[in-house]
This record gives C-alpha cells, structure tokens and sequence, in this order.
C-alpha cells in the first residue's frame, strides 16, 4: 500500500536552463545522486524534469516493497529507475526509440539495475501483451500534444495489467486538455507553469 503525505510540496519549473542532451541524475533513494545518461541533442525525446519528479515523489511518498512499476513511453528510463532506487523490486520499460532503448540499457547497467529490469522494444499498443506479470505503478509521459493519454490508459484496462489498488501517473502538458476516462477515480491533481500531473487509480465498480 502506498502512503500518502498529507502536505506535499509542488516547487515550479523553468524551462530556460533545460537542454536537450544533458547528463540526468537520480534525485532520490538508494541511487541518489547517480548520474544518467540523457537524451543525444538529435533524439526527439523530452526528459522528465528533476522538478517534476521530486512532486510527483512527493505525491506518492514512500513506496512499500514488492512492488513492480511500468515506465511507458520510457525515453533514457529515469522514472523506472527512480522507482527503483526507491524500493520497488522490478521494473518494465517501453520504448518505441531503438537509440533511446540503447540509452536505458546504459544506464540500467551503471544503476546495476539490469537483473531487476526489462525492457520492451516497440509500440506500446503491442508490447503491452509482453509485460509478463501484473503492475502497481504505472508512469505515463507520452508525447505532448499528441492526444495519447486515453488511448494508453483505455488500453491498460482493456489489456488487464494492473494488481489491486495499482497507482498511475499521468504526466501531461499544462496546455493540453486531456479527458480521463471514468474508468479511472483522479485521487491527485496538480498543476504546474509547465506541466499537469494527475494521480489515478482504477474505479471500483
């Protein structure tokens, strides 16, 4: 079971320092302050800010153990390996990117993270028939502006991945109006200049 802090902190963002192609770190748990490989500058792939994930690990708050996470749309894989420097026991990472992919298994292999881990090669639409066990985090950061959040999360139902009381992540642009399907019961939302993150869990029926 996920603990939840009851005041959590939301600090802001600023888009000016962000550089494709910078080195990336783990910003929290046992890995702390390892660094990442990030995104070449010729990779059209767009990191998750250190400032998005300290909010959305302060929304989540210490995460239980046994716990098995699915980093979609994974890019360099620094959300799965978040959550696993954090206490979860495995990790799935997809990743559509051949390049993108080699970057994950970089860093997978200086986290010492790869027995811990697997990484699927292609579009998630398919690979998720691959994931071999159920999830109880899932962390979904598609494109922005591509309208791809409610295709993703009516297929994760659609395809039975989650375990009881699985938590997903939903990060979204600020401009960008995403509908969440009422499948799904919305148990965080927060704002940011730049970024929206939504909290969800699947509704009791």
């Amino acid at each position: 079971m996920i603990k939840w802090k009851k005041q959590p902190i939301f600090p802001g963002t600023d888009l000016k320092n962000e550089k494709k192609g910078r080195t990336m770190r783990v910003i929290s748990g046992e890995r702390r302050g390892m660094t990442l490989v990030g995104p070449r500058k010729s990779q059209k792939t767009r990191p998750t800010r250190d400032q998005i994930k300290e909010t959305v690990f302060d929304i989540l708050g210490p995460l239980s153990k046994g716990l098995t996470c699915l980093d979609l749309f994974a890019g360099s894989g620094q959300i799965g390996i978040e959550f696993l420097s954090r206490g979860c026991d495995y990790a799935i990472f997809i990743e559509q990117s051949g390049p993108m992919v080699g970057v994950i298994k970089e860093n997978l292999e200086k986290t010492r993270y790869g027995d811990r881990s697997l990484i699927l090669h292609g579009d998630y639409r398919r690979r998720l028939d691959d994931l071999g066990r159920k999830v109880d985090l899932v962390y979904i950061d598609p494109p922005y502006g591509m309208k791809m959040v409610e295709e993703a999360l009516d297929l994760i139902l659609k395809k039975e991945v989650l375990n009881p009381d699985a938590i997903l992540v939903v990060e979204s642009s600020s401009e960008e109006e995403i509908t969440i399907p009422p499948t799904f019961t919305v148990l965080r939302t927060r704002a940011q200049k730049f970024n929206r993150i939504h909290v969800l869990k699947e509704s009791i029926q």
